[in-house]
């Protein structure tokens, strides 16, 4: 067996020790890990697995059946997953109102919430905080909305939490989310939850001062990881963002998106990466999830 080591930033936007092992199970599989421990393995087909389950366990709302999925909110919440079941009702709440049942599916989900606020008195307060990131679908997209840090982003495909990760101190906030992202049209039968096309990382920090430049976004972020040996292609480059088109010219082979954004005192950066491979057929899916990256001021 051959092992060589090297370091990319994947997922939580932490250094990962790479370790591509050759053996007579798996020929030709590689495999990582990230500085948590979390393993992903990647297939000569470019599939990417990983050997946990996803943390999202339930099927996020869609717009079309708005009114249905009150009901499976209530359901999740008598069978104690009361995190889950507030967060079905508050994505609801944050769908756009297409029609009346979409209205009226809100105005269901808010008298569940005040219902619910009123049953768990003081506890309510930490269910709401822990129900912070909204998840949603319309047609082909899946939306996610982070209340905590106040962003917003478009996925042409399922979406699947894999990492969630807060820190706090004073003056200071961390959110890290990894998500897994398989494209509808290869979604089939046990393939579908054990593998991905694609990961989503994004980071974000708010900090005690204000960033008055994506250029400075950009050099905290820089100062934060360190090198990387990604080769970087600048596409688009604006007052609050920069994305660039990311190759690994060594192996793994695996190509992508980085995009830096900030807002007043917050810092996020986001990478979305894929095998070589399969990066001609995703390339502009995956650049157009980063051009989706929405922020919202903070007030």
């Amino acid at each position: 067996m051959s092992i060589r080591t090297l370091k990319l930033f994947l997922p939580l936007a932490l250094v990962f020790t790479l370790r591509i092992e050759f053996s007579g199970q798996m020929p030709d599989w590689q495999f990582f890990k990230d500085r948590d421990g979390n393993s992903y393995f990647m297939d000569r087909a470019g599939k990417i697995y990983t050997s946990g389950e996803p943390l999202t366990v339930f099927k996020p709302p869609s717009v079309a059946e708005a009114e249905f999925f009150v009901h499976y909110a209530r359901d999740l919440i008598m069978n104690r997953h009361r995190k889950e079941g507030l967060t079905v009702l508050k994505s609801i709440l944050a769908m756009p109102v297409r029609n009346k049942r979409v209205r009226d599916a809100q105005i269901l989900s808010a008298k569940k919430i005040n219902e619910m606020k009123m049953r768990e008195g003081n506890r309510f307060d930490e269910l709401d905080r822990d129900s912070f990131l909204l998840i949603y679908r319309e047609e082909n997209t899946t939306h996610l909305i982070n209340e905590n840090m106040r962003f917003s982003v478009a996925i042409p495909a399922d979406v699947f939490v894999m990492r969630s990760k807060i820190r706090s101190k004073t003056r200071y906030y961390y959110s890290g989310l990894s998500l897994g992202i398989k494209l509808r049209e290869e979604a089939s039968g046990k393939d579908k939850k054990e593998s991905f096309d694609a990961i989503l990382a994004i980071d974000g920090e708010k900090y005690p001062y204000k960033i008055k430049s994506v250029h400075q976004a950009e050099s905290i972020w820089k100062k934060i990881l360190g090198y990387d040996t990604f080769q970087r292609k600048e596409l688009l480059r604006d007052g609050n963002r920069i994305i660039y088109k990311l190759e690994n010219k060594i192996e793994p082979p695996i190509s992508g998106f980085e995009g830096i954004y900030f807002n007043q005192d917050c810092g996020f950066i986001v990478r979305m990466i894929t095998s070589s491979d399969k990066f001609q057929a995703q390339e502009k899916m995956m650049q157009g999830v980063l051009e989706s990256f929405r922020l919202v001021s903070n007030k």
